[in-house]
């Protein structure tokens, strides 16, 4: 019983928070052409899941970043997007302050 409870839940909330967030999947090389095309954003780090699906953050200069996940059969979504991304350079390890 609370299993179909959760699977109704799942379904009423999660479904219509992906139609309202415009979640948007494509072939990978289509999304990163367009990501390139319309934003000029390019890749600046990503890695692989424990799911096995490719994470990855696409950046333009002015400050737009988009995340896209990747099945291994080559679909990608956009999972988020948004402005004003910041780069944030790593600690120097010899300074312990």
């Amino acid at each position: 019983m609370k299993a179909l409870i959760l699977a109704v839940v799942f379904v009423f909330v999660a479904i219509p928070v992906a139609k309202a967030n415009n979640i948007f999947c494509k072939e990978r090389t289509e999304v990163v052409a367009d990501l390139d095309k319309h934003y000029q954003e390019n890749k600046t780090g990503g890695g692989l899941s424990s799911t096995g699906v490719m994470i990855e953050v696409f950046v333009s200069d002015k400050g737009s970043w988009t995340v896209l996940i990747t099945r291994p059969d080559g679909l990608s979504c956009i999972a988020s997007h948004g402005r004003h991304w910041r780069n944030i350079s790593p600690p120097d390890k010899k300074d312990k302050t």
